[in-house]
Parts: structure tokens; sequence; C-alpha cells
């Protein structure tokens, strides 16, 4: 999914447990800088799950899907020893099988995440004036701008 997200910046996955392997291979293909391993330690959901709870309540978070489950995994956050979270029982969805709120937790990640993007890399092509190139590095350009209009596509 991620390959498909245009302007993808910044991503988190849960790291404990058996998700420590899955976020560790999602760093490794797109980067430690874009991707967080979180370790969903009280502290962690003492920090940032009452900007979350707060993004639910007062509208910030819209279009929430019409899905049950999905209702009911965001419905499971509850305060344990005064910190917000979704406690060790699992419930059962709307087709039978086991759940225990990850899509909650999703988009709990998915809110982090939006608090730390990565910034858009920005470039500007260095001006090219042949008349300051060596001879050897004109004929270069001059071959290359021959192939087929390489550099009026944007190549150079």
């Amino acid at each position: 999914m991620i390959e498909r997200t245009p302007r993808f910046s910044k991503g988190a996955n849960d790291a404990t447990g058996n998700g420590g392997f899955l976020a560790e291979q999602l760093q490794i293909k797109f980067g430690a800088h874009r991707i967080d391993a979180v370790n969903m330690s009280e502290g962690w959901y003492a920090e940032h799950t009452p900007h979350f709870g707060k993004c639910l309540t007062d509208g910030t978070i819209e279009d929430m899907p019409a899905d049950r489950d999905i209702r009911d995994d965001h419905l499971l956050f509850k305060k344990i020893k005064g910190v917000a979270r979704i406690p060790a029982e699992r419930t059962t969805s709307s087709t039978g099988s086991k759940r225990h709120g990850d899509s909650g937790i999703a988009h709990l990640l998915c809110d982090y995440a939006s608090k730390f993007p990565t910034p858009e890399l920005d470039w500007t092509p260095v001006p090219i004036d042949k008349s300051d190139m060596p001879r050897g590095m004109r004929d270069v350009f001059d071959k290359l701008a021959s192939l087929s209009g390489f550099l009026s596509a944007g190549g150079w």
C-alpha cells in the first residue's frame, strides 16, 4: 500500500511483539526516517492517546467508515490506571472472528505519524552553461542532447 501512496512521508508501526519484525522490514524498505517503530508502552499511550481522543471527539477526524467492527474497535479504548488504551481481552467481529481493536490502534498510529511528518525534499537543478565545460564534457553533453530530446524532456 505504501508504494501506491503518492507523496508518502511518514508512517508508524506497532513494534511490540510480532510487530517488531514487520516494523524493522518497513524501516529497511522505506527508511527509518519515514517509518517509526513504536513500542506501545503505558508511557507512549499516556503521551499520544489524549491528542487522538480529542481529535475523535472535536470533529477534527471526519468521515469515519460506517463499519460496525471499525466503530467497535475505536470504542474499545478505556482508561486503565488513568491512561487510555485498549484492554487485553478480545472481542468478536460481525463475522465471528476474534478482534483486538486493530483498526483503533492503526488509526492511533496514523494520528501519531501525522504529527511528525517528514519534510518533502525539494531540489533545484544546477544551470549548465556549455561554455564553462571542458571540451570532452561538451561532447558528452551534445551526444546526450541528440538522444530523442533527452535534455528538452527535463533529463538535465
